[in-house]
């Protein structure tokens, strides 16, 4: 018998063990579900989901070069693979942050442990990378409701008495 199989069988055999049995078997049928949802969807959708995976590689490779090439011309030296380590650094901060509106000092402060992590713990290199990442995200916000403004500008408009109203 392997170990686990023998820890199993002894864990079983006291009362938390049971309750914990009882309490997660829920759990994990509903995780038994997600593994065989998930198995299905790869046999099926092999291609949808290899460009899923490409296209989420590539934005991280496109992620990373904006560090990369921010911190070369602030005149740091960094390898493609340090500036890869600090995006998904940032990335995971970002992510711990979600519930956070707009991750507002999220990212900031995830800039500045991961440019630590790697030896750049300058304040002023954090500082300038977060604001020029901040910067480009506004430009792209702006851009985005510029294209808004422009396709959806002559839109109708039903008003709350049901009349159509044109906005112009």
């Amino acid at each position: 018998m392997i170990f686990r199989d023998r820890l199993r069988i002894v864990i079983l055999k006291t009362r938390a063990g049971t309750y914990l049995k009882v309490r997660s078997a829920n759990w994990r049928f509903k995780m038994k579900e997600v593994r065989t949802e998930i198995f299905v969807l790869v046999q099926q959708h092999k291609k949808q989901i290899f460009l899923a995976l490409l296209f989420a590689a590539i934005h991280w490779i496109l992620g990373s070069l904006e560090f990369f090439f921010i911190l070369k011309f602030l005149g740091i030296k960094i390898t493609m693979i340090k500036a890869l380590v600090v995006d998904m650094g940032v990335i995971f901060f970002k992510s711990a942050g979600a519930f956070i509106p707009g991750q507002i000092g999220i990212e900031e402060y995830g800039n500045k442990i991961m440019l630590a992590a790697i030896g750049i713990p300058g304040t002023e290199i954090w500082i300038t990378a977060s604001i020029l990442r901040r910067a480009r995200q506004m430009v792209w916000i702006s851009v985005g409701i510029g294209i808004y403004w422009l396709l959806f500008k002559n839109q109708r408009i039903i008003n709350r008495n049901g009349n159509t109203v044109r906005h112009t």
